[in-house]
Order: C-alpha cells, then structure tokens, then sequence
C-alpha cells in the first residue's frame, strides 16, 4: 500500500507567532485520511481546523495543478542513451552488405612543377 504524508507548519489565527505542526498520511490511490495529527489542544477531542485547512489547501493545489508527480519522485530520466533501432529477424532471412571504403591513396607529388617528370 502507498502512503503520502504530509507535514507543515499552520499559523494560528487568532496570533502571528504561535505555530502548530501538522501531519497527515493519505491512501496513496484512494486519498482516504489514515492518520492525522495536530499541536493543538482541539486536536485532543477531534475537532482540530488546522487539519482541515491542509485538507483544503491539497484539495485546492490538485484541482489547480492536477495529479502531477514530483520530478523526484520518479525514476531516472536523464543519461539515458538513445534506444537502439535494430529489427530482430532470423540469420537465414538476414542481407548483410559490405561498405566500399574510400580510396586513402593521395596521390602528391612534393617536388615542384619545373622538376615533375610527368
């Protein structure tokens, strides 16, 4: 089964510097909340907001960015080579042909033209 936590820090409403940590584990596929915690004395009963408020922040990032996966969260993408374009066939059906390589004698002559015997 595949989880995804999350975890963050939520301002409190009511005072710029209290802070409360917050984390939650989804259902990889489903989305089902399996587990949930907050700082706070609401989380106790049950009744915490700032769980709620990450629930709805999620909500919000997938329906504006869709279900797009982290780059590195995915395999290796890069020094890839390229693929390969062979066409596998049997030996008998197989035509090989012999490339011609090009002529590698120069034919220079270093003496100058008024001492050519040619």
């Amino acid at each position: 089964m595949f989880k995804a936590t999350t975890k963050c820090t939520v301002q409190a409403s009511y005072s710029v510097q209290v802070n409360y940590n917050v984390s939650i584990t989804l259902h990889g596929n489903s989305g089902k909340v399996l587990d949930a915690t907050c700082d706070c004395k609401a989380s106790a009963m049950g009744r915490c907001n700032h769980i709620a408020a990450v629930l709805f922040a999620v909500d919000d990032i997938i329906l504006k960015h869709g279900h797009h996966i982290a780059p590195t969260s995915t395999l290796c993408s890069w020094n890839k080579g390229r693929k390969n374009k062979r066409d596998p066939q049997p030996c008998h059906t197989a035509t090989y042909s012999k490339k011609m390589k090009p002529d590698r004698i120069i034919h220079f002559d270093p003496r100058p033209d008024q001492h050519d015997d040619s």
